[in-house]
């Protein structure tokens, strides 16, 4: 009788102890309070943006994985700056695509102080991160404008999520719904132009696109090395990775697009 009431006495013990206490009883849970960021930030943007064309500048970054101190120190350089209006992040905000990274992550992009978007790479869709990105961040495929300036987030990620079929349709509608002579920027994770991912056909298809409907520059990340050259007067940019202590602005007029890497 008393190994009994001194397990029962044990258990109970045990409860309360981690009822005081936040536990995440798995990796692979996918509840956040954090909901919908980057439609939160498209709203701070609207409010910002203006009627007419007038220059701007935005930060981008990438691959920050769980490059944690050299993530920090990227969001405060760009924090220290007057001239920066928001950040994009363009994926793999995680390594395993874990409900704790999306945290981590999302509470050291905030440090910007700025309006922020975060683009789906392919490390965020592991595990659960594709539930977890829907939840904290929202659409995966979106678009925005900015003082004139119209910017599209398009989702490549075609390996990790086997359910994933490159929207092709989407991204054409999108960008017939769009003035010819805007400037347009697209977004992505992982480069359309990839071999190993991509048919030639669809490489093909993409830079079609990009051409009939004036696209200025392409931006993306996934590979680590900073890199960008030009095709057909479409600007193509791999921004680098945390890792490397770099981040990448665009100064965006009624005109062009100007990229400058900054290093950390």
């Amino acid at each position: 009788r008393q190994a009994v009431q001194r397990r029962n006495f044990l258990l109970l013990s045990s409860f309360f102890l981690l009822d005081g206490c936040k536990v995440e009883y798995s990796p692979y849970s996918a509840t956040t309070d954090q909901k919908n960021l980057n439609a939160h930030n498209i709203k701070l943007l609207n409010k910002k943006s203006s009627t007419q064309t007038e220059s701007f500048k935005v930060a981008f970054v990438s691959d920050t994985h769980t490059y944690y101190d050299n993530f920090l120190d990227i969001t405060k350089a760009i924090a220290s700056r007057e001239d920066i209006d928001f950040v994009i992040h363009c994926g793999d905000i995680t390594d395993s695509g874990i409900l704790q990274e999306y945290k981590w992550g999302e509470e050291i992009l905030r440090k910007v102080d700025l309006p922020y978007v975060v683009v789906f790479g392919n490390h965020d869709a592991l595990a659960n991160g594709r539930r977890i990105y829907a939840d904290m961040f929202g659409e995966e495929n979106f678009t925005f404008s900015y003082n004139q300036a119209h910017l599209i987030s398009f989702n490549t990620n075609n390996w990790e999520d086997h359910s994933n079929v490159i929207d092709y349709e989407w991204l054409e509608t999108t960008l017939q719904a769009m003035p010819l002579g805007a400037i347009k920027i697209v977004a992505a994770h992982v480069p359309p132009d990839d071999s190993k991912r991509f048919t030639p056909q669809q490489i093909e298809l993409f830079h079609t696109l990009m051409i009939q409907y004036n696209v200025s520059t392409v931006i993306f990340g996934h590979n680590h090395n900073h890199a960008s050259f030009t095709k057909d007067s479409v600007q193509y940019i791999t921004i680098g990775a945390a890792s490397k202590s770099l981040y990448v602005t665009l100064d965006i007029d009624s005109t062009s697009v100007t990229m400058e890497k900054i290093d950390v």
